[in-house]
C-alpha cells in the first residue's frame, strides 16, 4: 500500500508545484508564440490556479484541519478512512499531523513521531518552498500532451473543477470541490492508477482530503515545538524528553 502520510504531503506539494499565479485573464485567451489556446480550458486552468494558490509555500502562515482518507481498491479492508489531519505552516517551519503520526520541520531538523510504534526519527529539515510556475504556453502544452482535460460542475452553493485522463500512468484525476461564493476549498480528491495495470479501475487508489477549517491567522502558541518531544543531552545528541522516555530516537 502507498504511504498515506507521503500522499498527504504530495497533495499539498502538487498545489505548490503547479503554481499558476502568473496567468491572467488576458493571457488565458491570447495567442503566444503562434499557438492558440482553448479559451475554456485556459479559463479553467486559471480558476484552478486561484483556488490552489492558498497552498502556495510563499504564504507566511496558515493552518488546516480536516480528515484524510486513502483507499487502495485492491485492499480496501486496510483502508485509512477519515483520519484526523492537521497542517500548520509558519515561515519555513511546519507541523503536520495525520492520525497517530506527526512531523515537525524547523530550520535545523525534521522530526517524525510515530506514537503507535513509539519511535522518533530525526533528519535534516525539509524544504517546503517550491519553484515558480511554468510559462503558460509550456503548461498548456504539458496538460494537452499528457492528455488531461479540465471540466467544471456547479451545484447549489458549490462547484467542482476536475483534471482527468482515464488512461494516464500516474494520475487519472485531481478534483477540487469548493464554495462557489467564498472559493474556500472543501475537498481535494485524487485517483491514482496501479502502475502495472493502469486501465483497471478496481486497482486504483483513491485519496481524499476533507478541509473542515482553514485559518490564515493561526495562534502561534498552537504550533507544536520540537522540544515537546526531544532535547539535546550533554553530548549534543537528541534524546526523548521524560514524557516520551519510552520512545526510541533514531537518526542522531
Amino acid at each position: 500500500m502507498l504511504s498515506t502520510g507521503g500522499l498527504a504531503i504530495f497533495m499539498l506539494a502538487w498545489a505548490n508545484k503547479k503554481n499558476f499565479s502568473w496567468l491572467d485573464s488576458a493571457g488565458a485567451t491570447s495567442q503566444v508564440g503562434k499557438e492558440k489556446f482553448d479559451p475554456i480550458q485556459a479559463s479553467l486552468l486559471q480558476e484552478l490556479s486561484t483556488l490552489l494558490s492558498r497552498f502556495d509555500s510563499t504564504n507566511y502562515s496558515y493552518q488546516i484541519e480536516g480528515s484524510f482518507t486513502a483507499i487502495d481498491r485492491t485492499d480496501s479492508a486496510h483502508a485509512m478512512r477519515n483520519i484526523p489531519y492537521e497542517f500548520y505552516k509558519v515561515g519555513s517551519a511546519f507541523h503536520y499531523r495525520l492520525g497517530r503520526t506527526e512531523t515537525i520541520s524547523t530550520n535545523d531538523i525534521c522530526l517524525y513521531v510515530d506514537h503507535d510504534a513509539r519511535k522518533m526519527l530525526v533528519t535534516p529539515p525539509k524544504n517546503t518552498f517550491q519553484p515558480g510556475g511554468l510559462q503558460f504556453q509550456d503548461l498548456y502544452r504539458l496538460v494537452k500532451d499528457e492528455g488531461f482535460t479540465l471540466s467544471k460542475i456547479k451545484e447549489s452553493g458549490s462547484a467542482l473543477i476536475s483534471v482527468k485522463n482515464e488512461t494516464h500512468l500516474s494520475c487519472k484525476e485531481l478534483s477540487v470541490t469548493y464554495d462557489s461564493l467564498t472559493s474556500n476549498i472543501h475537498k481535494i480528491f485524487m485517483r491514482l492508477p496501479d502502475i502495472t495495470d493502469n486501465l483497471d479501475p478496481e486497482k486504483e487508489t483513491w485519496i481524499t482530503l476533507i478541509i473542515k477549517e482553514w485559518n490564515d491567522n493561526p495562534d502561534p502558541k498552537s504550533f507544536v515545538p520540537k522540544n515537546q518531544f526531544i532535547k539535546k543531552d550533554e553530548k549534543g545528541s537528541w534524546i526523548a524528553v521524560p514524557a516520551y522516555a519510552e520512545y526510541d530516537v533514531i537518526g542522531n
